[in-house]
């Protein structure tokens, strides 16, 4: 199980700027429809595709989608102005979920490199920030799959790519500070080429 609840893309200046995008989660869809997923601070958009809401309340903060169902059909395609030209960003979310396998949270994609951006668990205990088709080094964390609530923030801020988890820094990397070049943002898969191609082991 995965809810992701809600989710902060941050392009920063330093690290006490206003977030770009914020996304609550908080519309009541169904497995057959596709409902907009409102930016709450910005213009940036999302659509559902096949993602049924957990409903009101249901999230550690507000609502929550629920992505329980195994497969290549449940995503949300996020508007790429949220972190296309990021240079220093900060992805913040919200996550519950008991699967020990390896998970994409979020995907960002560019024609010549599918993997530009993959906020990345290649097991419940190791995070890796792919960056320009990098995987960079892993980072280990406590089980994220233990069906509690999880707080999980990636931030990149030069060269440096950290992962803090329910407030604790659990370590950073040595990184490429290159500017961020995103043609599609997908929550909860892992793009393979831009918008699509999905793994159903990797959702």
């Amino acid at each position: 199980m995965v809810r992701i609840i809600i989710g902060f893309l941050v392009s920063v200046m330093s690290l006490f700027s206003a977030p770009t995008s914020s996304w609550y989660l908080d519309e009541l869809g169904q497995s057959s429809y596709q409902f907009t997923v409102d930016d709450n601070v910005g213009n940036n958009e999302g659509v559902t595709y096949s993602t049924p809401s957990a409903g009101q309340a249901s999230g550690k903060i507000c609502s929550a989608l629920d992505f329980r169902v195994s497969g290549k059909n449940d995503y949300v395609v996020l508007d790429k102005e949220s972190l296309n030209g990021a240079g220093d960003f900060t992805i913040s979310v919200w996550t519950k979920q008991s699967s020990n396998r390896g998970k994409s949270l979020l995907s960002g994609a560019r024609s010549a490199q599918q993997n530009e951006l993959i906020f990345w668990f290649s097991s419940h205990t190791r995070f890796y920030g792919y960056l320009n088709g990098n995987p960079n080094s892993a980072i280990n964390v406590p089980s994220i799959a233990d069906n509690k609530w999880h707080h999980l923030v990636w931030r990149r801020a030069g060269t440096q790519s950290c992962l803090f988890m329910d407030g604790v820094k659990r370590g950073c990397v040595t990184v490429t500070d290159k500017v961020l070049e995103i043609d599609s943002l997908i929550l909860a898969q892992e793009q393979d080429s831009v918008g699509g191609k999905f793994d159903s082991g990797q959702d």
